[in-house]
């Protein structure tokens, strides 16, 4: 296996249809939990291994300031970015990046 990030996606548990077989284009089952759990309203939140951004866009729809989503899989990150280009709902708040989580660099602090 090569050192690419791309190489290791399927290695790794990424498939581009995850969160269609789990629960279509709905709620997140995880949110209604998190949602009691946290408030995110101010929070910087850090989305690893993001897959196609369904629960970072939700996050970021709770109130956050900043939501990073980070995913190694370029063809995830590409369908993050194109969702949430059709929403326009995060309004500069939320980002997706491709990267591999073990290698990457955070100038930031996340609560």
């Amino acid at each position: 296996m090569s050192g690419d990030p791309a190489s290791r996606q399927h290695v790794l548990g990424n498939f581009q249809d995850y969160y269609g077989i789990r629960n279509g284009h709905e709620e997140d089952p995880r949110l209604p939990w998190l949602k009691e759990l946290v408030d995110w309203r101010g929070a910087r939140v850090l989305d690893l291994g993001c897959n196609s951004g369904v629960l970072t866009m939700q996050l970021a729809a709770l109130g956050c300031r900043k939501v990073l989503g980070v995913d190694i899989d370029p063809s995830l990150v590409c369908q993050a970015e194109a969702a949430q280009a059709a929403a326009d709902t995060a309004h500069g708040r939320l980002r997706f990046v491709c990267r591999d989580m073990m290698k990457l660099r955070l100038r930031k602090t996340y609560d």
